[in-house]
Protein backbone atom coordinates (compact mmCIF):
# COMPACT_ATOMS: atom_id res chain seq x y z
CA UNK A 1 0.00 0.00 0.00
CA UNK A 2 1.27 3.80 -0.56
CA UNK A 3 2.91 5.89 1.93
CA UNK A 4 0.30 8.40 1.30
CA UNK A 5 -2.82 6.11 1.73
CA UNK A 6 -4.18 3.67 4.46
CA UNK A 7 -6.45 1.17 4.69
CA UNK A 8 -9.78 2.24 6.34
CA UNK A 9 -12.19 -0.89 7.29
CA UNK A 10 -16.14 -0.85 6.82
CA UNK A 11 -18.56 -3.29 7.89
CA UNK A 12 -20.27 -3.92 5.08
CA UNK A 13 -23.31 -6.72 4.82
CA UNK A 14 -20.35 -9.13 4.64
CA UNK A 15 -18.05 -8.62 7.06
CA UNK A 16 -15.51 -10.77 4.78
CA UNK A 17 -15.25 -7.88 2.37
CA UNK A 18 -12.92 -4.85 2.86
CA UNK A 19 -13.04 -1.40 1.08
CA UNK A 20 -10.21 0.75 0.62
CA UNK A 21 -10.84 4.99 0.96
CA UNK A 22 -8.33 7.06 0.48
CA UNK A 23 -7.23 10.25 2.40
CA UNK A 24 -4.92 12.92 1.67
CA UNK A 25 -2.37 12.75 4.44
CA UNK A 26 -1.76 15.72 6.68
CA UNK A 27 1.03 17.40 4.56
CA UNK A 28 -2.14 17.83 1.95
CA UNK A 29 -4.78 18.71 4.68
CA UNK A 30 -2.55 21.54 6.00
CA UNK A 31 -1.99 22.99 2.09
CA UNK A 32 -5.94 22.73 1.38
CA UNK A 33 -6.67 24.61 5.04
CA UNK A 34 -3.71 27.62 4.25
CA UNK A 35 -5.46 27.53 0.40
CA UNK A 36 -8.97 28.21 2.16
CA UNK A 37 -7.78 30.09 5.05
CA UNK A 38 -6.43 32.62 2.12
CA UNK A 39 -9.17 32.62 -0.03
CA UNK A 40 -11.63 33.66 3.37
CA UNK A 41 -9.20 36.35 3.99
CA UNK A 42 -9.40 37.73 0.54
CA UNK A 43 -13.13 37.32 0.14
CA UNK A 44 -13.77 39.45 3.29
CA UNK A 45 -15.08 43.18 2.41
CA UNK A 46 -15.64 46.20 4.17
CA UNK A 47 -19.07 47.19 4.35
CA UNK A 48 -19.82 50.68 3.30
CA UNK A 49 -23.24 52.90 3.78
CA UNK A 50 -24.61 52.91 0.65
CA UNK A 51 -25.10 56.84 1.08
CA UNK A 52 -21.17 56.89 -0.04
CA UNK A 53 -21.70 55.81 -3.36
CA UNK A 54 -25.24 57.02 -4.21
CA UNK A 55 -25.81 60.33 -1.72
CA UNK A 56 -29.50 60.51 -0.53
CA UNK A 57 -31.69 63.10 -1.87
CA UNK A 58 -33.41 65.28 0.28
CA UNK A 59 -36.86 66.55 -1.18
CA UNK A 60 -37.68 70.53 -0.58
CA UNK A 61 -41.40 69.87 -1.74
CA UNK A 62 -42.69 69.85 1.82
CA UNK A 63 -40.12 72.82 2.70
CA UNK A 64 -40.99 74.99 -0.50
CA UNK A 65 -44.89 74.01 0.42
CA UNK A 66 -44.90 75.16 4.17
CA UNK A 67 -43.24 78.18 2.91
CA UNK A 68 -45.83 79.07 0.46
CA UNK A 69 -48.22 78.47 3.44
CA UNK A 70 -46.24 80.95 5.79
CA UNK A 71 -46.66 83.48 2.67
CA UNK A 72 -50.27 83.38 2.14
CA UNK A 73 -51.28 83.48 5.53
CA UNK A 74 -49.07 86.68 6.19
CA UNK A 75 -50.70 88.04 2.88
CA UNK A 76 -53.93 86.98 4.47
CA UNK A 77 -53.29 88.54 8.25
CA UNK A 78 -52.37 91.93 6.41
CA UNK A 79 -55.57 91.83 4.21
CA UNK A 80 -57.83 91.17 6.90
CA UNK A 81 -56.12 93.65 9.43
CA UNK A 82 -55.73 96.47 6.85
CA UNK A 83 -51.88 96.25 7.07
CA UNK A 84 -49.95 98.38 4.98
CA UNK A 85 -46.74 99.37 6.70
CA UNK A 86 -43.66 100.77 4.61
CA UNK A 87 -45.42 103.24 3.01
CA UNK A 88 -45.53 107.30 2.55
CA UNK A 89 -47.68 109.65 0.33
CA UNK A 90 -45.59 112.28 -1.16
CA UNK A 91 -46.98 114.88 -4.03
CA UNK A 92 -45.38 114.45 -7.49
CA UNK A 93 -44.33 116.36 -10.54
CA UNK A 94 -47.54 116.39 -12.49
CA UNK A 95 -49.08 113.52 -10.45
CA UNK A 96 -50.68 114.76 -8.02
CA UNK A 97 -50.35 112.32 -4.55
CA UNK A 98 -48.17 109.17 -5.20
CA UNK A 99 -46.69 106.20 -2.76
CA UNK A 100 -42.97 105.92 -2.09
CA UNK A 101 -41.51 102.86 -0.33
CA UNK A 102 -40.09 103.31 3.35
CA UNK A 103 -38.39 100.18 3.43
CA UNK A 104 -37.34 97.55 0.69
CA UNK A 105 -39.74 94.96 -0.71
CA UNK A 106 -38.96 92.28 -2.39
CA UNK A 107 -40.66 90.57 -5.25
CA UNK A 108 -43.97 88.82 -4.98
CA UNK A 109 -44.44 90.40 -1.68
CA UNK A 110 -47.62 92.23 -0.40
CA UNK A 111 -47.53 95.58 -0.74
CA UNK A 112 -50.85 97.00 -0.07
CA UNK A 113 -54.53 96.61 -1.12
CA UNK A 114 -56.79 98.42 -3.58
CA UNK A 115 -59.41 98.93 -1.44
CA UNK A 116 -62.88 100.10 -1.62
CA UNK A 117 -66.50 99.37 -2.55
CA UNK A 118 -67.33 95.85 -4.00
CA UNK A 119 -70.09 96.70 -6.81
CA UNK A 120 -71.30 95.10 -10.17
CA UNK A 121 -70.18 96.42 -13.36
CA UNK A 122 -73.74 97.44 -14.19
CA UNK A 123 -73.49 100.05 -11.40
CA UNK A 124 -70.24 101.01 -11.98
CA UNK A 125 -70.76 101.96 -15.46
CA UNK A 126 -73.86 104.32 -13.61
CA UNK A 127 -71.55 105.65 -11.37
CA UNK A 128 -68.59 106.18 -13.77
CA UNK A 129 -71.36 108.36 -15.83
CA UNK A 130 -72.30 109.98 -12.65
CA UNK A 131 -68.54 111.04 -11.95
CA UNK A 132 -67.80 112.27 -15.39
CA UNK A 133 -70.54 115.33 -14.69
CA UNK A 134 -67.62 116.71 -12.07
CA UNK A 135 -64.23 117.62 -13.33
CA UNK A 136 -63.16 117.38 -10.18
CA UNK A 137 -63.71 113.95 -9.44
CA UNK A 138 -60.87 111.58 -10.37
CA UNK A 139 -61.35 108.08 -12.04
CA UNK A 140 -60.58 105.39 -9.38
CA UNK A 141 -62.46 102.67 -10.79
CA UNK A 142 -61.16 98.97 -11.46
CA UNK A 143 -62.60 96.66 -12.81
CA UNK A 144 -61.98 92.93 -13.19
CA UNK A 145 -63.86 89.39 -13.39
CA UNK A 146 -64.19 87.09 -10.58
CA UNK A 147 -66.25 84.17 -10.86
CA UNK A 148 -67.36 84.54 -13.81
CA UNK A 149 -68.81 88.03 -12.79
CA UNK A 150 -67.83 91.11 -13.96
CA UNK A 151 -67.16 93.28 -11.16
CA UNK A 152 -65.80 96.76 -9.97
CA UNK A 153 -63.70 98.65 -6.91
CA UNK A 154 -64.82 101.63 -6.72
CA UNK A 155 -62.11 103.57 -4.39
CA UNK A 156 -63.64 107.12 -5.27
CA UNK A 157 -64.08 108.34 -1.90
CA UNK A 158 -60.84 109.00 -0.05
CA UNK A 159 -60.65 105.75 2.53
CA UNK A 160 -57.41 106.85 3.80
CA UNK A 161 -55.98 103.69 2.26
CA UNK A 162 -52.58 103.37 0.31
CA UNK A 163 -53.84 101.38 -2.62
CA UNK A 164 -55.97 104.14 -4.45
CA UNK A 165 -53.19 106.59 -4.82
CA UNK A 166 -50.74 104.37 -6.37
CA UNK A 167 -49.91 106.29 -9.92
CA UNK A 168 -49.91 104.72 -13.07
CA UNK A 169 -46.22 103.37 -15.36
CA UNK A 170 -47.13 101.44 -18.70
CA UNK A 171 -43.15 101.71 -19.57
CA UNK A 172 -41.23 101.11 -15.96
CA UNK A 173 -43.81 99.38 -13.52
CA UNK A 174 -42.43 98.32 -9.98
CA UNK A 175 -46.04 96.92 -8.99
CA UNK A 176 -48.54 94.25 -10.04
CA UNK A 177 -51.79 93.31 -9.80
CA UNK A 178 -52.75 90.04 -8.54
CA UNK A 179 -56.53 88.47 -7.75
CA UNK A 180 -56.35 86.88 -4.24
CA UNK A 181 -59.62 85.57 -3.18
CA UNK A 182 -60.43 84.95 0.81
CA UNK A 183 -63.66 82.84 2.10
CA UNK A 184 -64.90 83.75 -1.86
CA UNK A 185 -64.10 87.67 -1.25
CA UNK A 186 -62.13 89.39 -4.02
CA UNK A 187 -59.19 91.28 -2.79
CA UNK A 188 -57.24 93.54 -5.33
CA UNK A 189 -53.34 93.22 -3.98
CA UNK A 190 -50.57 95.55 -5.40
CA UNK A 191 -47.81 93.23 -5.54
CA UNK A 192 -44.32 94.03 -6.21
CA UNK A 193 -43.25 93.35 -9.41
CA UNK A 194 -39.47 93.06 -7.89
CA UNK A 195 -37.45 93.99 -4.99
CA UNK A 196 -38.34 97.73 -4.39
CA UNK A 197 -36.04 99.71 -2.69
CA UNK A 198 -36.69 102.83 -0.26
CA UNK A 199 -37.50 105.88 -1.46
CA UNK A 200 -38.84 104.32 -5.12
CA UNK A 201 -42.19 105.70 -6.14
CA UNK A 202 -44.86 102.78 -6.77
CA UNK A 203 -45.81 102.48 -10.16
CA UNK A 204 -47.95 100.05 -11.84
CA UNK A 205 -49.83 99.32 -15.05
CA UNK A 206 -53.78 100.62 -15.14
CA UNK A 207 -54.22 98.85 -18.33
CA UNK A 208 -56.32 101.67 -20.06
CA UNK A 209 -55.83 101.24 -23.95
CA UNK A 210 -58.80 102.78 -25.56
CA UNK A 211 -57.52 105.45 -27.47
CA UNK A 212 -60.30 107.93 -26.71
CA UNK A 213 -59.66 107.89 -23.08
CA UNK A 214 -55.86 108.31 -24.17
CA UNK A 215 -56.04 111.19 -26.46
CA UNK A 216 -57.10 113.27 -23.90
CA UNK A 217 -55.06 111.24 -20.76
CA UNK A 218 -52.00 111.19 -22.53
CA UNK A 219 -49.97 110.32 -18.80
CA UNK A 220 -51.03 106.67 -19.50
CA UNK A 221 -49.02 106.15 -22.88
CA UNK A 222 -45.77 106.56 -19.81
Amino acid sequence: MATNEKAVMKEEKDPSKLTIKKEPDQGENKKRNRTRGKAVKNDKTEMKPITQYFPLRRSTRRVKSLMEEEKTSEIIRKLEHKIEDGLKVIETDGKGRGVVATRTFHKDELICEYSGELISYREAVQREQEYSKDSGIGCYMYYFEFQSKKLCVDATTDNKRMGRLVNHSKTKPNVITKLIPVEDHPYLCLMAARTVSPGEELVYDYGERKKDIIKHHQWLTS
